[in-house]
């Protein structure tokens, strides 16, 4: 069974969704964590923890809500950079608004890029939200740490340090990684949607062929076809030059009736040639159809006899004889004769007379 190919633009699209279903997306699980972000700051902040919390979490809602308005724009790119660094700024501001900090929600700084990768699905993407989240991760915690911004160390200063060199580093990872990935992915269907481009000329040039091979088919056929038509065109050619000669036969070899049951057949020198072989069996039929008892054979217009014809003469008598047909060869000249004697051919077995005159004169006085 034949299997089908699916070309690698179909595969990369069935393995992504469309824009506007990642947008979708990502709003949810961006509305759902400022829901839960908001939650925590209601049940574990103060009140003016909380006042600035769920400041911040507006303008991030109010982003967030105005990318889903956009998501058919081609702004909404830049849009879902603005969402996503918001989401770090909220994250970095997470410590000066509780008034203290220990680095533990700094591993969270990953998600923004990670998110990026999902939703917009280029290693650009990835990139501008980790060069963003390194800009603001140093701009606010290198503000905590150099003391520009007032909060309280729950750990050791060297140790948040190291964390935040840390984060910088995951996020320099994470941008290099998808970038190679992406590279790597884009080549590989390089490759493919080249090597589909040659089965695709490939298929073109197998078509191509079978098409030349239907023409030269369809030619061959016509060529057989006229070839057919040849042979039955020679053999009816040859059918009727085979009834002509047969009538040529006839009319050079013409067996004649001259008396009751007596005929005769003259022989012609120039017509011999081509009609000699058929003077036994020209004779036997004319003697059947005639009912003759007597056959004259008139060779006075056969300017010589040579062997093979004498031959003839002698095995259509002998064929005669056997029917009770008695045989006699008339017009023998005396040259004739010489060379009849000089060629060793016999004829005593077979009455011979000068003239045709001297043949019907013995047949009439044997019939009567």
């Amino acid at each position: 069974m034949a299997e089908t190919i699916t070309p690698p633009r179909q595969i990369e699209d069935m393995l992504q969704t469309s824009n506007e279903q990642r947008i979708k997306l990502f709003s949810v699980v961006e509305g759902l964590a400022l829901l839960a972000v908001m939650l925590i700051l209601l049940v574990a902040g103060n009140g003016q923890q909380v006042q600035i919390g769920l400041s911040i979490c507006a303008i991030v809602g109010t982003m967030l809500a105005i990318t889903f308005a956009m998501r058919r724009s081609r702004y909404v790119e830049w849009l879902i950079y603005v969402n996503l660094a918001s989401i770090t700024l909220m994250l970095s501001l997470t410590g000066p608004i509780i008034g203290e900090v220990d680095g533990s929600v700094w591993v969270l700084f990953q998600v923004p890029p990670l998110i990026a990768t999902i939703v917009l699905n280029t290693s650009r993407a990835t990139t501008v939200i980790c060069i963003a989240s390194m800009i603001i991760l140093s701009i606010i915690i290198g503000g905590e740490l150099t003391g520009l911004i007032p909060i309280k160390f729950l750990v050791p200063k060297s140790a948040l340090l190291i964390n935040f060199f840390c984060q910088l580093l995951v996020l320099g990872i994470i941008a290099t990684t998808v970038h190679l990935l992406v590279g790597r992915a884009k080549r590989a269907f390089a490759v493919v949607a080249k090597t589909e481009a040659k089965l695709a000329q490939q298929l073109a040039n197998e078509r191509e062929l079978a098409l030349q091979r239907e023409q030269l088919n369809a030619q061959l056929s016509q060529s057989l076809a006229e070839i057919s038509q040849r042979d039955n065109q020679i053999q009816v050619e040859q059918a009727t030059q085979a009834a002509l000669r047969d009538q040529l036969r006839q009319l050079s070899l013409p067996v004649i009736p001259v008396l009751k049951q007596t005929v005769v057949m003259p022989l012609i020198g120039d017509q011999l040639a081509n009609s000699s072989e058929g003077i036994e069996e020209t004779l036997l039929n004319g003697i059947s159809q005639h009912r003759a008892k007597i056959a004259i054979l008139d060779v006075t217009g056969v300017p010589t006899i040579d062997t093979e014809l004498g031959r003839r003469l002698i095995q259509a008598t002998a064929a005669a004889r056997l029917l009770g047909v008695r045989t006699i060869i008339a017009g023998i000249r005396p040259d004739v004769a010489q060379t009849l004697v000089s060629l060793g051919i016999d004829f005593s077995s077979v009455t011979t007379v000068a003239s045709l005159q001297d043949g019907v004169a013995i047949a009439l006085k044997s019939l009567y």
